[in-house]
């Protein structure tokens, strides 16, 4: 493990006890890791510290072993997030929190790179969240998820 992933843990704690919101995008990367298993017990651990996760449908079923995507997403709020949001490539993606879900299309576009749109989906998503001045926990359904953010790329 990393210095980096070692003093994540301590950095999410000490936000989160100052009154910030945490987000957590686990990013599987199997190659980074000694061993599958390894690895997943690492995102784990990281679960409880987040309010907001960011999830591919992959990193869903890691997380929760469970395949239905609602199913995987109700797994996580009982280990303390507030908000699961999983991409869902050219169909969008899905919110979840334990008062409801939702999803969102993307726009039909010819997609030229797909380089940093995960991060530019989660900067958009944290953004709309800030700005709106919404607590997570009163999220409204219609407040607007960035899942066309990334039209350009």
């Amino acid at each position: 493990m990393s210095s980096g992933q070692r003093g994540f843990p301590a950095l999410a704690d000490y936000a989160r006890e100052n009154g910030k919101i945490t987000a957590y995008d686990p990013n599987w990367r199997p190659s980074l890791w000694g061993s599958r298993a390894e690895g997943i017990a690492a995102m784990r651990s990281l679960v409880g510290r987040a309010d907001i996760m960011k999830v591919s449908e992959a990193e869903l079923t890691l997380l929760s072993e469970k395949d239905d995507m609602a199913d995987g997403a109700a797994e996580l709020p009982g280990q303390g997030v507030k908000l699961v949001v999983a991409t869902l490539g050219a169909r969008g993606c899905a919110a979840y929190t334990p008062a409801f879900s939702l999803h969102r299309n993307t726009y039909n576009t010819e997609i030229q790179d797909t380089t940093g749109s995960d991060d530019s989906f989660s900067s958009a998503l944290l953004a709309k969240i800030v700005l709106s001045d919404c607590r997570i926990d009163d999220l409204p359904e219609n407040n607007a998820f960035p899942c066309g953010m990334n039209k350009n790329t």
